[in-house]
Order: C-alpha cells, then structure tokens, then sequence
C-alpha cells in the first residue's frame, strides 16, 4: 500500500531496485537493527524516490508496526527446497522403507505424493508431528531407527514429496493465539519462556536461539518427538494434536518473543548521542 514492493522485494517478490529484504538480505534479527538499517539507508531512499519520482509515504505508528512485524517474520520462511536433495534424504533417512512417492516405496504408509493435506510446509510438518507416534512404532517393528532431521533437510523432504502435487501457500502465524495454543496444548508442562524457570523441557524464551526458519524449528520439534512423547507420558500429559495454524502460531509466538533487544545501557546511550552529533 506504501509503495515500498516498487522497489523492494521480500523473499524474491517484488521490486529489483533496493535489496530484497526478506532472507536474501543478511539477517537484521531484531526490531532495533531493522529500525538502525532503515535509518541508515534512508538518505539514498530519498534521493532515490526523488529521482524516480515516487512520493514519500507517510506512515502512522501503527503501519510501521505492521511493517516491520511483516519484515521479520518473513526472514523466518522458507525458500523452496531441493527436490533432488529430498529424494537422497528420502532414502537415506529411511522414510522410503514405509512410504512411496508416486508409488516408488513402501507400502507401510500412505503414498505421499497422494496424500491431499500436504498443501503446504506447514501441513506437511504437522502431519508428522500428529503421526509420530504411531510412525515411531512402526519404525521400531521395522527395525529403522527414527530420522533425525538438520538445517533444511525437512525442507527438502517436502520439496521432493510435493513436486507433483500443488503447492499451498504458507499461513499466516499470529502469535497472541499462538501464546494461547502454548498454554491450551500444555506446552507449559515441559517448556518455560522465562530463563528464571527450571522444566524439565529446555527453556523456549528469548535468550535461547531458535533454528532460522519455521521449517527447521519443525525439523527439531520431530526429530526429538520420541524424548517429547516419553516426558509427557511421565508427566501424564496427553499428547496434543496440532492443526497447521496452531503448530503455525505457536512457532510465530515463539519467534516474536526474539523480536525486540533486552534493554539497553542508557549510559552508553548517553554517549552514542554525543558522538552521533544527535
């Protein structure tokens, strides 16, 4: 609405004259370094604008809430994966053992390529995640140790399974219901989001770094599911079950809570505006 895609693209959609400012861009992890980043570059914005002839937008306290909620949320999706790489990940962590992909596999489980509620990364994590215990057993009837997932090698999976499949887009996470979705799956029984707790889960909250995408974060939430399952059952918590949109909420919650810097020294702060000539 701003006009901001005329020039910027975010995650390769959009304008090709300023960087793109989605993950392509080194990442700004922070609401102060994108405010710093933006404050840095604003003269040769305006230059720019001038010379192209686009007006200076003007923003209320609210848009550049949303606008920069949008530009740090975005470094968090995916690009899209390897197929090829998928297909060596397929074999190589067992799933073609239980699964096929366009009938090329086990018959254990469902082909994949079939399965109609893979529209998306998202439905595609869930999905595993709602079915890891039951693939966990199946696993040790078979003899397959149970695959632990790194970097963007879920990512991958995906990319191979859904290749003749059509692609969903990825929801849109909002994190107030994902706190609610936290607390209503009793995630608080294991996790805490304050350092100052000790639970048997580690600590989610800010000062612990999380992976850099929504789809790595689901990689390690699958990965470690059967030390998961095992605390709940000591604990007597049902394991939940999760939708896409709340497994995306919940991941949205959690990387909001990384979203603005501890607070800073007003001592140094004292001087960086002396030495800024602010």
């Amino acid at each position: 609405d701003k006009g901001c895609v005329r020039c910027h693209a975010v995650n390769g959609e959009g304008g090709k004259v300023g960087p793109d400012l989605g993950r392509k861009k080194p990442a700004q992890s922070s609401l102060p370094q994108l405010v710093t980043a933006m404050w840095n570059h604003a003269p040769r914005m305006w230059e720019r604008m001038r010379a192209d002839g686009v007006s200076y937008p003007t923003l209320s306290y609210d848009d550049v809430a949303q606008l920069l909620a949008y530009l740090y949320m975005s470094r968090h999706v995916d690009d899209p994966g390897d197929p090829a790489r998928g297909h060596e990940l397929f074999t190589s962590k067992g799933c073609i053992r239980c699964h096929a992909v366009d009938g090329v596999g086990g018959r254990i489980g469902p082909d994949l390529a079939a399965a109609s509620d893979l529209t998306g990364p998202m439905e595609w994590t869930q999905a595993l995640w709602n079915h890891a215990s039951g693939m966990r057993q199946a696993a040790e009837r078979e003899g397959i140790a149970w695959p632990q997932f790194q970097g963007h090698e879920l990512r991958d999976l995906y990319a191979f399974v859904r290749q003749n499949t059509s692609r969903g887009s990825v929801p849109h996470g909002d994190p107030a219901r994902g706190w609610q979705v936290f607390q209503q799956k009793s995630c608080t029984g294991c996790h805490s989001i304050r350092t100052a707790d000790q639970m048997e889960g580690p600590n989610l909250g800010p000062e612990r770094p999380l992976p850099e995408t929504f789809t790595e974060l689901g990689g390690t939430m699958v990965s470690h599911s059967p030390l998961m399952e095992q605390a709940m059952a000591r604990q007597g918590i049902a394991r939940p079950q999760l939708s896409a949109q709340e497994m995306t909420d919940v991941f949205a919650f959690l990387y909001s809570l990384r979203y603005a810097d501890p607070a800073g020294s007003p001592h140094v702060g004292a001087s960086v505006f002396r030495w800024r000539g602010c």
